[in-house]
């Protein structure tokens, strides 16, 4: 089929809808596998590995807290047991894929924070790349990423004031900046969906 693996089609069909395009990418890519057919698994089987990913990274994400490895694979065994979990892998939309972008992100600020208490006062450019496309694959994934990320990044920042960590603050306040400025380069239909779409106005007011 002359559509397989064609991303104009889901960034075009999502520039009418309300949400930005990243998972539709995703599932545009599964679909384009299996040319002329149909089936509910092309969701679900993307939907599956993006929930494996998330309980993956909450698995790491624990043992930074608690330490050990039998307990945090078991909370993460029984959070994916969860009514919740189990009805978003059924649910085929980004929403499975969000959780996996807010755990990566949150995880990711540990990773930073963690740097800077080993003493470093800066991080290293690689870090920065890290957090530069989680940010931009989650502001292009779901609108509500940036109401998680608003918050992450104002409470992060006051941390490094408080710290003084002036060099590392700089850097953080530059990658966002870059990171927000590609998001709309590379998808400047967002200006449209946020301060006119529904669904964009709405994450900005839960803000």
């Amino acid at each position: 089929s002359s559509c397989q693996f064609h991303y104009g089609i889901p960034v075009r069909n999502q520039s009418t809808d309300v949400h930005p395009p990243i998972y539709y990418m995703l599932l545009h890519t599964v679909c384009s596998f299996f040319p002329e057919s149909f089936s509910m698994w092309y969701g679900i089987s993307l939907n599956i590995l993006l929930t494996l990913l998330s309980l993956t990274v909450l698995f790491f994400l624990l043992r930074s807290f608690v330490g050990g490895y039998y307990l945090p694979l078991f909370i993460c065994f029984l959070l994916g047991m969860t009514y919740g979990i189990i009805n978003n892998v059924l649910f085929i939309r980004m929403y499975v894929l969000l959780m996996l972008l807010f755990t990566l992100k949150y995880y990711c600020h540990l990773h930073l924070y963690s740097s800077l208490l080993k003493g470093a006062d800066k991080w290293k450019p690689r870090q920065l790349i890290v957090l530069s496309l989680i940010t931009i694959t989650g502001t292009l994934s779901q609108y509500y990423f940036l109401i998680f990320l608003f918050w992450l990044a104002f409470i992060f920042c006051i941390v490094l004031l408080i710290q003084k960590k002036t060099k590392a603050l700089l850097q953080y306040i530059c990658t966002m900046a870059i990171s927000g400025l590609a998001c709309i380069l590379l998808y400047p239909t967002m200006i449209r969906h946020i301060f006119s779409g529904y669904r964009g106005e709405e994450a900005a007011h839960k803000l």
